[in-house]
């Protein structure tokens, strides 16, 4: 097996797993702080009256309503369980040791194991101080040994956006056998209308590229484990002998069906999302801390200003049960990933680095 073994591969870990429990206020994950509707719970109570059969082997009715949904056709929907396993199917499917995948350097931490994985090399295109995706600096990269190019719109850690002009333009500019992979996994969250909603109509005139979205953050189900692509059936054909059968459980697939499109489920984690990221902001500006870009999503990137430096602050947020980000990481040391929590986790979080900050 390609990669198996190999010491190189940098792990995708975090450590004190065993921290992680109710006890602490958990802003490290970009977890959804709202719970699924509790009809997508009942669905999931259902389904295990079924436990000891087999799921559908392929999702098909979800995979239906997701195409539906799309206006697409339910050969272009792909199920896996969640972006991450989405990320390792197609690096392997398109990607070997003949050629080069393009990422950008402060990005999801999971892009470059996945990579090198799959045994190609990683060519970074440098987004520090922009924090998004680059076209310039991607296409600057871009050569005959270029098999996939990765986009991540919001952008892990930073929370910035790639426009759907910038997307058009990378899209125009390239070779159309370069796979081309935008991971949208905080799509729902953006409200700018200036991003890529559409980016699954764009797959009509560029079928090299490939959507990927998913069920953990915004649809509240980050342990069901599931996620979709969204592609032109002939990648999904290659890509498919790179999965095993019945990779996603039936009590997965139950909740999200019934989750997925949910309009009033969205709009509520948007609208107190938005509110939960204006007042970190806000506060967080106050007690001097910067903050990288403009975050569209349930997350921001802050760098401390106040004579401790990032690591030392989260060490001392742990020790006050608070759980966040340093970003080393994302291949960007001295700043803290934070994730929007729930109103009186905020609140917590800006008392207490009052207080370590002595401000």
């Amino acid at each position: 097996m390609r990669g198996m073994g190999r010491g190189d591969i940098p792990p995708y870990r975090f450590k004190n797993m065993s921290e992680w429990g109710e006890a602490y206020t958990r802003l490290s994950l970009n977890e959804n702080f709202i719970s699924p509707p509790d009809r997508v719970i009942k669905a999931g109570y259902r389904a295990v009256n079924s436990i000891n059969r087999y799921p559908e082997i392929d999702g098909y009715s979800l995979r239906k309503k997701i195409s539906s949904h799309l206006g697409l056709t339910s050969d272009m929907v792909f199920l896996s369980g969640g972006s991450i396993l989405l990320i390792y199917t197609l690096l392997y499917a398109f990607a070997d040791s003949t050629g080069e995948v393009i990422g950008p350097k402060v990005s999801f931490a999971a892009y470059p194991p996945a990579v090198m994985a799959s045994g190609a090399r990683y060519m970074v295109f440098d987004n520090e101080g922009t924090w998004g995706m680059d076209v310039e600096a991607i296409l600057q990269l871009v050569n005959e040994k270029t098999q996939v190019i990765l986009l991540c719109s919001p952008n892990n850690p930073t929370g910035a956006i790639m426009t759907r002009n910038e997307l058009i333009k990378l899209l125009s500019n390239i070779p159309s056998d370069v796979i081309v992979v935008l991971d949208e996994a905080y799509y729902e969250y953006v409200e700018n209308e200036n991003y890529h909603y559409d980016s699954h109509k764009l797959i009509a005139t560029y079928p090299n590229l490939v959507i990927l979205r998913t069920f953990s953050k915004a649809y509240s189900l980050a342990g069901a484990r599931i996620g979709y692509g969204i592609a032109v059936p002939k990648i999904w054909e290659i890509a498919g002998n790179f999965q095993p059968i019945y990779i996603l459980n039936r009590v997965a697939l139950a909740m999200a069906y019934e989750v997925y499109g949910d309009k009033k489920h969205l709009d509520k984690v948007r609208k107190l999302t938005r509110k939960g990221r204006e007042y970190l902001i806000e506060h967080l500006a106050r007690l001097g801390f910067e903050i990288a870009g403009k975050p569209e999503a349930n997350f921001l990137m802050v760098k401390p200003t106040c004579g401790k430096d990032a690591s030392t602050l989260r060490k001392e947020l742990r020790e006050n049960k608070i759980l966040v980000n340093e970003t080393s990481m994302y291949g960007i040391p001295g700043w803290l990933r934070i994730t929007v929590g729930a109103e009186k986790e905020n609140e917590y979080l800006i008392e207490t680095l009052a207080k370590l900050c002595a401000l």
